[in-house]
């Protein structure tokens, strides 16, 4: 009998995986065509709430759509909110899962024409009000991410660069070493999360730090930060100014990817977003550039001015571009496709070209660079004493760090962002099964040919509307109760 109920409960989640797989992929926003993917899926979900954007990953969709894992009352009304189904569908899917009491899922049609209490009127993203998209649960995200980001990596950056300034370990390689490992720490950290729902916010965020960070490559070499910390009493030729350099790298990198992410939601979650879908994109990507520019503009020397405003306006324009290609309501057909992905690579080999000339510039004019003694703030002299290597010695080893910074800047660009900028093109709608909506109130369309179709015998993908409870909704429901009930009869 136990082992009767066990085959039971694996055939509900079965079904209930498969059926969720079907609504999945017979998903549509506002007309886009296209497959909706496992990460969508999520990315959905975390609008809904945000521990399905930072514990799971596609793979966890991959066991709920196969009855690996047994449904849950929770995920299936929070799976119905995101694809905004009805409350009957949903309340469909608990009686299949076994989630609903019999009197519940066989109470008479007036009993329950309402909505289920625990779910509201879904609304499409892009169609929520503000104050939906922010709540609570947003400012527990943000305090997780302020933790994981900021406090973790900056707890280590600090403690050890304090280890090393009270042993005295102040030389050129080993300052080096620290400011390489400190940067691929955090860098490390956010690639680990770059296939969760808010990859785009996480790749901001490294983007911004490396970015800033890339600029302090040259410091170990010429011992002068671009915040002028070296210039303060006892902290010229010592680890404090990398430390301190890095914590307050770190620190912009995070509000500039909370704007980011906050920018986001307000633009694409909210009905008070730009109509205009460049405007849309470029006003979640360009201000926390801004922001962080604007900074250094008044806490960093001249030199830090020039190379910020140009990797900053690539960056953006990359973003804007990535942002363009998730946005629901911008359409590519298959041509404008094609014509996307060769001006890309067109432009960055351009750009990578036009970097390169730069750097070959720098090296053999070092005149051109700005020496980090002032800020708009306050200026300084320099102690050469102090930083222990005599004044003819700073045209060559500016000459090295600019050539190793700028270097380090452009492979970063080249391969990171260019490579995630052609990858975003070439998969767009790429293999995607078509769907296409049909009926009315509610009625999805049927799921066309796929590599690995699901049998027919096992779920019924034409989708056509019925009744359940007193809605037209669609009618999966009927056919897997009939299936389910043969199987348990015998």
């Amino acid at each position: 009998m136990a082992s009767d109920e066990t085959a039971a409960r694996r055939l509900r989640a079965k079904q209930v995986g498969m059926l969720m797989q079907a609504y999945r992929r017979a998903y549509q926003l506002e007309g886009r065509t296209g497959r909706l993917s496992q990460e969508g899926l999520l990315r959905l979900m975390g609008q809904v709430d945000s521990k399905y954007s930072d514990r799971y990953d596609h793979s966890t969709v991959a066991r709920w759509e196969s009855g690996a894992t047994r449904p849950t009352r929770e995920r299936l009304e929070v799976f119905g909110k995101a694809l905004s189904l009805s409350s009957a569908e949903v309340q469909g899917m608990l009686t299949l899962a076994g989630l609903l009491e019999q009197k519940d899922s066989l109470a008479p049609v007036h009993e329950i024409t309402e909505p289920v209490p625990t779910l509201e009127a879904p609304q499409p993203p892009g169609k929520q009000p503000i104050e939906a998209v922010y709540g609570s649960s947003y400012s527990g995200e943000v305090i997780r991410y302020f933790l994981s980001r900021f406090a973790l990596p900056g707890l280590i950056v600090a403690g050890t660069g304090f280890l090393l300034a009270s042993l005295g370990w102040n030389a050129a390689w080993m300052m080096m070493l620290y400011v390489i490992v400190a940067t691929a720490l955090v860098v490390a950290q956010g690639f680990l999360r770059l296939r969760r729902s808010n990859d785009l916010r996480e790749l901001f965020f490294v983007t911004v730090f490396f970015l800033l960070s890339a600029n302090l490559l040259q410091v170990p070499i010429i011992r002068m930060d671009p915040f002028g910390f070296y210039a303060f009493s006892d902290f010229a030729n010592t680890p404090i100014p990398y430390l301190l350099s890095v914590v307050v790298n770190l620190m912009l990198a995070l509000v500039a990817g909370l704007m980011f992410d906050f920018l986001w939601r307000w633009q694409y979650l909210s009905a008070r977003q730009a109509k205009n879908p460049s405007r849309r994109a470029a006003l979640v990507a360009y201000p926390p550039l801004f922001c962080v520019y604007a900074f250094s503009v008044v806490f960093c020397s001249a030199g830090a001015w020039i190379f910020f405003l140009l990797v900053f306006a690539i960056a953006g324009a990359t973003f804007t571009m990535l942002l363009l290609l998730r946005d629901n309501k911008v359409k590519f057909n298959e041509w404008e496709r094609r014509l996307l992905l060769q001006a890309a690579v067109a432009l960055i080999l351009v750009l990578t070209t036009f970097g390169g000339a730069a750097i070959f510039t720098l090296y053999w004019e070092p005149s051109l660079m700005v020496l980090p003694d002032h800020t708009l703030l306050r200026s300084w002299e320099i102690d050469f004493n102090s930083l222990g290597y005599p004044p003819d010695e700073l045209v060559e080893r500016y000459r090295i760090g600019a050539v190793w910074s700028c270097l380090a800047t452009l492979i970063f660009m080249v391969t990171v962002l260019g490579g995630r900028l052609i990858v975003g093109i070439y998969r767009l709608d790429a293999g995607e099964a078509s769907t296409t909506v049909e009926g009315t109130a509610g009625a999805v369309a049927t799921v066309t040919t796929e590599t690995n179709p699901v049998p027919r015998s096992k779920i019924n993908l034409n989708l056509w509307p019925g009744r359940l409870t007193g809605h037209r909704v669609l009618t999966p429901f009927r056919d897997f109760a009939s299936h389910l009930m043969s199987k348990l009869s015998h």
